[in-house]
């Protein structure tokens, strides 16, 4: 992976960073951390300058605050990241990432040349728009046992979210060492993901208005929720396209990387 730098702006933020050329904004799902776009960064670094900053307590980014955190703390995140680029970035941004650069291309739509999207958490669209096999999925999460805070971090919370976004009983498989680093990050996870269950169907009327050339893409072996989540995004955008990565899930910015970039690099080509 590439060295990663610890910069200071409004506040400290690890920042991996390679490449020259056009300025490419990564952001990373929950529980990840950026050093997950390894793969990434090896198929772009002789293409685009790639900027992928760890989130609010991810690596040595600085810690998350439980009790006044909010996605919008994310949302300045990525600004500062906009702002260093010093021109528009093609932001890309996967899964909670999704629904952070969302966000940001709504606030600063004049530093935004393009946006890619894989599965972006709009849980808002499920809600007001889904079909039953997503609501019902849905529904698994969105319950205040789920969302309780005394829930942070546990275990059992930990292995309902890793099992769904990837396969029944993953969590019971993965290796120690993986287990302890979303421990980790569990109480950030959790503030994560319950920021977005409990975000008002409101917002839907904003996400609306982000005007910037917007490539959706989804795998078609992904959940009810994230094919749904992708397509109703696709519709309420005013200048989309909607791609399906074959034989993907959630996680194929990671584990199916070269038609997930050779999809984004040619759109970047086209739109940007």
């Amino acid at each position: 992976m590439i060295p990663s730098q610890r910069i200071t702006t409004k506040g400290v933020i690890e920042l991996f960073e390679a490449g020259a050329g056009a300025p490419v904004v990564l952001v990373h799902a929950s529980g990840m951390g950026a050093k997950r776009w390894n793969r990434v960064f090896a198929t772009w670094r002789d293409k685009f300058r790639l900027l992928a900053p760890n989130l609010l307590g991810y690596g040595a980014s600085g810690p998350f605050d439980e009790a006044t955190w909010t996605v919008e703390d994310e949302v300045a995140l990525i600004g500062e990241m906009l702002d260093m680029a010093a021109q528009p970035v093609h932001l890309v941004g996967h899964s909670f990432g999704g629904g952070c650069a969302l966000r940001a291309a709504l606030r600063w739509p004049e530093k935004v040349a393009t946006l890619s999207l894989y599965e972006p958490t709009v849980f808002s669209l499920v809600r007001a728009r889904g079909d039953r096999p997503a609501r019902a999925e849905l529904r698994r999460f969105d319950h205040s046992d789920y969302l309780d805070p005394k829930r942070a971090g546990e275990d059992e919370w930990l292995a309902t979210f890793v099992d769904y976004w990837s396969q029944a009983a993953f969590w019971d498989v993965m290796l120690p060492v993986q287990r302890d680093a979303l421990r980790a990050v569990g109480r950030k996870v959790f503030a994560e993901v319950r920021s977005l269950l409990t975000e008002p169907e409101e917002m839907i009327a904003q996400f609306a208005a982000v005007d910037r050339p917007t490539l959706v893409l989804h795998g078609d072996r992904t959940t009810a929720a994230g094919r749904c989540m992708s397509r109703q995004l696709a519709e309420l955008l005013p200048d989309v396209e909607l791609v399906m990565i074959e034989r993907a899930g959630h996680l194929a910015p990671l584990v199916r990387v070269a038609p997930v970039c050779a999809a984004i690099e040619a759109f970047i080509k086209r739109r940007g």
